[in-house]
């Protein structure tokens, strides 16, 4: 698929979904994630809470509720919205995935900022303190190819991607988190160009180690 193709693509499925009733559209976008944050055995619920609304569109905050004796209790919210996230014309962000990606004992909240072309996309990771969570870093994911194919097996961290003070041809990155499969386990969409600028996506199973992400296998290898 060419790059000017993909880019026209995705700027008009971002039309239509933005077109469509704003009460699926939140729904659709507004993912919940269950992760046990105090080690006691009990998952809380980590989502996305609106507050305000504008021409533009709507805005959230993070709020993390738990079940005590199976009544809902708010865990901890950003009411002071230090953390915005936006569902507008702009583009989508929202929350992918929840638990220990750096190895550290700690749990990490994974987000994505809003983006709305095909490029290095480019992430918020919140660290879970024990009673709040606070941001850590900026990660964009990505891997160099060679005739399509990935060199090496390591997803390193460089936004310089992200910003455009690298050239992305010839790379892939991660595109969205998925899910955890195991504890160090992720699955995720990886997207990225060739050599010829055509777009490419596939699905891996990643490792989280220190260094990056570590390719463990291609569920779906790199294609057009």
């Amino acid at each position: 698929m060419n790059k000017n193709y993909g880019i026209n693509l995705l700027i008009i499925t971002s039309i239509v979904l933005l077109s469509l009733n704003s009460n699926y559209a939140q729904e659709d976008f507004n993912k919940n994630i269950n992760v046990d944050l105090n080690n006691d055995g009990v998952k809380e619920n980590i989502f996305l809470k609106k507050y305000r609304t504008d021409d533009n569109g709507s805005y959230y905050h993070i709020a993390i509720y738990q079940k005590i004796k199976n009544k809902r209790k708010i865990l901890w919210e950003d009411k002071n919205n230090e953390y915005e996230f936006c569902y507008a014309d702009w583009g989508i962000e929202e929350l992918q995935i929840a638990g220990d990606i750096d190895g550290d004992g700690k749990i990490e909240l994974v987000t994505n900022y809003a983006i709305s072309d095909v490029s290095p996309v480019i992430f918020r990771i919140f660290k879970w303190t024990g009673d709040k969570f606070v941001k850590s870093d900026d990660a964009c994911y990505i891997i160099r190819l060679k005739d399509g194919k990935n060199e090496g097996n390591i997803f390193i961290n460089d936004t310089a991607y992200s910003s455009g003070e690298k050239d992305f041809t010839s790379t892939a990155w991660i595109d969205e988190f998925t899910n955890f499969i195991e504890p160090d386990l992720l699955e995720v969409n990886i997207t990225g160009y060739d050599s010829e600028d055509d777009v490419l996506m596939g699905k891996a199973i990643l490792q989280c180690t220190i260094k990056g992400f570590k390719l463990v296998k291609w569920l779906e290898e790199l294609h057009d």
